[in-house]
């Protein structure tokens, strides 16, 4: 008489189900990662400009002067929380400040040269 074999390992079905389960795991995951990675990059540029506008601010009141005048970024550099070597644009693949903003003067808001997207 035989004894029957025990069954080891997995059916070709079984693995192609849960190869199906992880496909569309992915499929739900990856497109929502994309959204909050783009989400954040829009945050940390609108931040960056809001910090420039209100370092205008500090510095326009600090030099007491008028209010068509222009800040350089070394006028801007001690009222900027992260300093201005870190305060780019996200999208900025030369991680410059002053490739990635437009300053402009104190009547007008910074504005970024790299995207649209801030609207603060």
């Amino acid at each position: 008489m035989k004894v029957p074999r025990e069954r080891q390992g997995f059916t070709l079905v079984e693995i192609m189900v849960v190869v199906a389960i992880v496909g569309l795991l992915a499929g739900l995951a990856i497109p929502a990662v994309m959204n909050a990675r783009k989400e954040t990059r829009t945050s940390i540029c609108t931040n960056n400009l809001r910090q420039i506008h209100q370092a205008k601010e500090q510095w326009a009141y600090a030099a007491s002067v008028p209010t068509d005048a222009l800040p350089t970024w070394t006028d801007l550099a001690p009222y900027i929380k992260k300093s201005t070597k870190n305060c780019y644009c996200p999208a900025d693949p030369t991680r410059s400040c002053s490739n990635s903003y437009d300053i402009n003067d104190l009547a007008t808001e910074a504005t970024c040269k790299i995207v649209s997207w801030h609207a603060y």
